[in-house]
C-alpha cells in the first residue's frame, strides 16, 4: 500500500494552511482497516481541525469534515443557484464519476445547507448512494461524504414491470390504521406547527406509525408490531393518593447534599475502596457525581508510554481528548434531583472480575423481581405512573450478563412518548448496574394537562383520512438473513403548505384540543 501517495491525495483535497500539523494518519477500523483517515490541526486553537477519509482500496474520498471557530458573517444567505453551482463543482473536483449522480434535495438546517445528490433509477432517488455536501452561509464547506454507488451489499435495482396503482395502497392503508392517544413534547426545530413554543401536548397519531409497502405485491415490508410502541401492562396501583405524597416529598426533604450522597453511595453499592468520588456539580437542578477508578491517571499514563508512532489514531484521540473515555468506561455515576433529594440516574462500571469469568445464576424473572424492589424504593409512587414493558420471547433468548427492564410513563392511562424508567440488573450477582429515572418535576408538569381529549378519534380519522396521501420511493430493505436489497415501496404521509414551500411529513400529530396539525420535519 503507497501511503505516501495517499497522504499526498489526501493533502490534495483537504488544503491544509501552511501552518497546520498532520495530527493522524492511520488505517481504520483497526480489525478490519477499510479507510485511511488524516487529520490536520491548527497549532493555535486545537478546535480547528481538517479531517480526510480515503479508501484504501479505490482511492477515493469518503469524507472530508472541516472545522472552523465560527466568525460573524456580513454577507446575506446565499441564492439557491449560487448553492447549487458551488455544489455541482465540489461534485466535479471530488467524485470519479460525477455524471453519474443527479442533483436530489437542498435543506436549510439552522446556519447551514445541505445539498445531496443521488443515483437515480425511474427518476426517483436510491438511498444510500451519491453524496451530500454541507456548507455555511459563506458557501465554505463543512462537510462532504461520498455513500457510494451502491448499497453494501447486493446490486443496483430494475424498474418493476407492473406497479400496483396508488388509489388502491392508500385506500388499504386507510381500512389498517387507527388514531391513538398520546402525550408528546413537541419542538419548533424539529416540528412544524404553529407558533414556536416547545411544550408537552395530548395529540392523535397513527397506529401504525409508519408502513413501507412493497409497491409491486402490496403488502408490508415489516410486521404489524414494528413500527408501534412496544405491548405493556399496568403494574400494581397505587391508590389516589400517590402523587399528594410525591409532592409532599417536595417540601420535606431537609437533608444537606452530603449526607443524602451518602445514603445514596451506600444504597447503590458504590465501593471506596475501587472508586473515588472525583466529581460533584450542580447543574440543571440535578446534582451530579462522578466517581473513577483509584489510580486510573497513573495506569493511563503507563499506557501512553507504550506507543511509538505519533500519528496512530489512538495517541491522537488520547492527546485530544485525554482520559475523558476511560472516565466514561471505568466508572460509577449517579445523579440526584436538587430539591427532592430523588434518584435520577444511576450507572456503574462491572468489574473485570464480574463479567469475564461469571456466569449467569438469575433468572430473567428473578432479576425482575429485583428490578422492581429496586424500583419501589426509588420510586415509591412507580405504579401509580408506570406500566411493565411485555416480555417478547425473552426467557427463551441466551443466557446474558446484563437484564434490562423498561418501564413507560403513563398519564391516566395514555403513553407519554419517549419517556420510561430502565433498570438493568447483572445476572451474576443481582447488583443494580443501571437505572435511568424520571425527573419528579416533569411528572407534575404532565399532571398539570388536560388528559380528556375534546376531539374524538374518529374525528381525528376522518381529518387524517382526507389529507392521506401515498408517496412512491426507493427503500433499502435488510432481510432477516442480513442481505440487503432496493423495493420500490409506497409510504403514507401528508403534504402541507409552509414558509419554505409545498413540503411532505411521515409522521403527523393532530392535537387532541385544538384539532391543529403537527408535522415532523423531513
Amino acid at each position: 500500500m503507497d501511503y505516501d501517495h495517499m497522504r499526498r491525495l489526501a493533502e490534495k483535497y483537504a488544503e491544509p494552511p501552511a501552518h497546520y500539523a498532520l495530527v493522524m494518519e492511520d488505517s481504520l477500523p483497526k480489525e478490519n482497516p477499510l479507510q485511511r483517515v488524516f487529520v490536520w490541526e491548527n497549532p493555535d486553537n486545537a478546535e480547528e481541525t481538517i479531517e480526510i477519509d480515503l479508501d484504501l482500496h479505490s482511492k477515493e474520498l469518503l469524507r472530508l469534515q472541516i472545522y472552523r471557530e465560527a466568525e460573524l458573517s456580513s454577507i446575506s444567505s446565499p441564492s439557491d443557484r449560487s448553492i447549487r453551482d458551488r455544489a455541482h463543482e465540489m461534485l466535479e473536483q471530488y467524485l470519479q464519476e460525477p455524471d453519474r449522480y443527479m442533483f436530489n434535495e437542498m435543506k436549510y438546517i439552522e446556519d447551514k445547507v445541505k445539498v445531496d445528490y443521488r443515483l437515480q433509477i425511474g427518476g426517483l432517488p436510491l438511498p444510500h448512494t451519491g453524496c451530500e455536501f454541507i456548507f455555511t452561509r459563506d458557501l465554505e464547506l463543512f462537510r462532504f461524504r461520498f455513500e457510494g454507488h451502491k448499497p453494501n451489499s447486493g446490486s443496483l435495482p430494475q424498474w418493476p414491470h407492473e406497479v400496483i396503482e396508488p388509489d388502491m395502497i392508500r385506500a388499504n392503508l386507510l381500512s389498517t390504521v387507527d388514531m391513538e392517544l398520546r402525550i408528546q413534547h413537541f419542538y419548533s426545530t424539529l416540528y412544524d406547527y404553529q407558533g414556536s413554543v416547545s411544550a408537552f401536548r395530548l395529540v392523535y397519531t397513527t397506529v401504525p406509525e409508519r408502513q413501507i409497502i412493497c409497491a409491486i405485491t402490496g403488502e408490508d415490508l415489516f410486521d404489524k408490531d414494528h413500527f408501534r410502541l412496544p405491548r405493556s401492562e399496568p403494574m400494581v396501583q397505587a391508590g389516589d393518593e400517590s402523587f399528594a405524597e410525591l409532592k409532599l416529598q417536595f417540601e420535606t426533604v431537609s437533608d444537606s447534599i452530603d449526607s443524602v450522597l451518602k445514603k445514596w453511595e451506600e444504597r447503590l453499592g458504590i465501593d471506596f475502596s475501587i472508586f473515588e468520588r472525583e466529581e460533584m456539580k450542580e447543574e440543571a437542578g440535578e446534582i451530579r457525581c462522578l466517581y473513577t477508578l483509584r489510580n486510573q491517571n497513573k495506569d493511563m499514563d503507563q499506557y501512553g508510554n507504550q506507543v511509538s508512532n505519533p500519528l496512530q489514531a489512538e495517541v491522537y484521540v488520547k492527546r485530544k481528548w485525554g482520559n475523558i473515555f476511560d472516565r466514561m468506561l471505568y466508572s460509577c455515576k449517579l445523579a440526584i434531583d436538587k430539591n427532592t433529594s430523588r434518584l435520577l440516574s444511576f450507572h456503574a462500571t462491572e468489574q473485570e472480575g464480574d463479567t469475564e469469568t461469571a456466569q449467569e445464576t438469575l433468572s430473567r424473572s428473578a432479576c425482575r423481581e429485583i428490578a422492581e424492589r429496586f424500583l419501589a424504593d426509588v420510586f415509591p409512587e412507580y405504579g401509580a405512573f408506570l406500566q411493565r414493558e411485555m416480555d417478547s420471547g425473552l426467557e427463551n433468548e441466551e443466557p446474558r450478563k446484563k437484564q434490562f427492564f423498561f418501564y413507560p410513563l403513563f398519564m391516566s392511562g395514555i403513553p407519554v412518548a419517549y419517556e420510561q424508567v430502565m433498570v438493568v440488573v447483572n445476572t451474576s450477582n443481582g447488583r443494580i448496574s443501571s437505572y435511568r429515572g424520571l425527573s419528579p418535576h416533569l411528572i407534575t408538569e404532565l399532571m398539570s394537562l388536560e388528559h380528556q381529549p375534546k376531539l374524538t378519534a374518529e374525528a381525528a380519522y376522518q381529518r387524517y383520512s382526507q389529507k392521506m396521501d401515498v408517496q412512491l420511493k426507493w427503500f433499502l430493505h435488510t432481510a432477516s438473513t442480513g442481505e440487503k436489497e432496493y423495493k420500490l415501496v409506497y409510504e403514507p404521509v401528508v403534504r402541507y403548505k409552509s414558509e419554505a414551500g409545498l413540503l411532505h411529513s411521515r409522521s403527523v400529530y393532530i392535537d387532541a384540543n385544538s384539532g391543529e396539525w403537527i408535522y415532523r420535519k423531513e
